[in-house]
């Protein structure tokens, strides 16, 4: 009989008893429940946090200023040396200094000119990736237009008439060049045309009395032969070289604006809309926060005014 009691309690205990581990899902259950519950007693306070966010983005994206890309584009002139090309001026480096000018220079010249002005934002200098092309470009509202069209204006001219001046530099050189190629070809011409007639005076005389001047006159005309093939050689080398300076000359190119500051089509940046989006999507999580934080506040008044 006991043996049989003891049984019957070791298997009602066994019966009763569950893993803690079981009631983890029902416990998270619960709690995702008292959550909505304090969101649903709480949404009128959820709904004013969410609407009076929504209205200050609202109100921020439509009185907010559209903001567009002011740019210019300047291609750096080339030179060039016996048909290679070359730029005046490595692009990454023509960026430093213009950025060192637009600090130095253009800015302190504008604020002298300008005292009423207020602090000028950044001006962007970059080179697009394997270019020979500067790009100087801002992000301003419309009503700065005017300011940074001055100032980008400056930039780009200051760097284009630096660079033609050396360009004009290495142009004159190569017309200093191929005048001096030219006057010695014309030297050489002249020196060989005064070759040939005395080629053809020994020629002459050999052909008149070839007995008694044969020898003598072998010897003189096989020189002014030699003198005639380096006259020649000498002529084809200035001429090649004369032709190497003219191509060069032609290809080289000035630096050039491609196109005046402009303004880009469509406004740059975070559009209204999805400030809008932004504004309401903060606005729910901002009031359900505070709903859950008030509830909370509550809870712990309430406690303290029951001890």
């Amino acid at each position: 009989m006991d043996y049989k009691k003891t049984q019957d309690i070791g298997f009602d205990s066994t019966q009763q008893y569950v893993h803690p581990a079981l009631m983890q899902p029902q416990d998270d259950v619960i709690n995702l429940l008292d959550v909505w519950r304090t969101l649903a007693k709480r949404k009128t306070l959820i709904s004013a946090v969410s609407l009076i966010v929504t209205l200050v983005g609202i109100a921020y994206a439509t009185l907010r200023p559209d903001v567009y890309a002011y740019s210019t584009a300047i291609q750096i002139g080339s030179l060039f040396v016996d048909g290679n090309e070359k730029p005046v001026e490595d692009a990454k480096s023509l960026v430093i200094k213009l950025k060192t000018l637009y600090e130095n220079t253009v800015l302190k010249d504008f604020y002298q000119e300008n005292p009423q002005e207020k602090k000028i934002g950044d001006i962007d200098i970059s080179v697009p990736k394997d270019s020979h092309m500067i790009i100087i470009s801002s992000k301003n509202p419309e009503t700065s237009a005017p300011v940074y069209d001055q100032l980008i204006g400056k930039i780009s001219t200051t760097a284009v008439n630096d660079l033609n001046v050396r360009i004009k530099i290495f142009r004159n050189q190569l017309t200093e060049q191929i005048a001096d190629a030219k006057k010695n070809l014309e030297l050489l011409t002249i020196e060989e045309t005064e070759l040939n007639n005395r080629i053809q005076s020994f020629d002459k005389l050999f052909k008149s009395a070839p007995i008694e001047n044969g020898g003598t006159t072998a010897l003189v005309l096989t020189g002014l032969a030699g003198q005639r093939q380096q006259i020649a050689d000498e002529k084809a080398r200035l001429e090649s070289r004369l032709t190497n300076k003219l191509l060069d000359l032609g290809l080289t190119q000035d630096t050039n604006v491609l196109f005046p500051v402009t303004r880009s089509v469509e406004p740059v940046g975070i559009g209204k809309i999805p400030v809008i989006l932004i504004s309401l999507i903060a606005g729910l999580i901002l009031g359900v926060f505070t709903a859950l934080l008030w509830d909370q506040i509550d809870k712990t008044n309430a406690q303290i005014d029951t001890h």
